[in-house]
């Protein structure tokens, strides 16, 4: 039967495993800009679409001389 002290080791050990796994990760990250990281999320989204689609009758209204 294992003792409280190699279970809390074990689960520290694995917790420093993934700690080290996600600044790894989020390293990587930082090399690439934000905009880049989520460019392409709202593809073929019909939501997003309806979103522009809005945006630009708004700008579009806006414009002088549009009525």
């Amino acid at each position: 039967m294992p003792t409280k002290t190699s279970q809390i080791e074990d689960r520290l050990n694995r917790v420093e495993r993934e700690l080290k796994a996600i600044k790894a990760l989020v390293a990587g990250q930082e090399k690439i800009p934000w905009w880049q990281q989520i460019c392409g999320d709202f593809k073929d989204d019909p939501v997003f679409d309806d979103i522009i689609r809005r945006g630009a009758k708004l700008r579009k209204k806006d414009r002088p001389g549009a009525r």
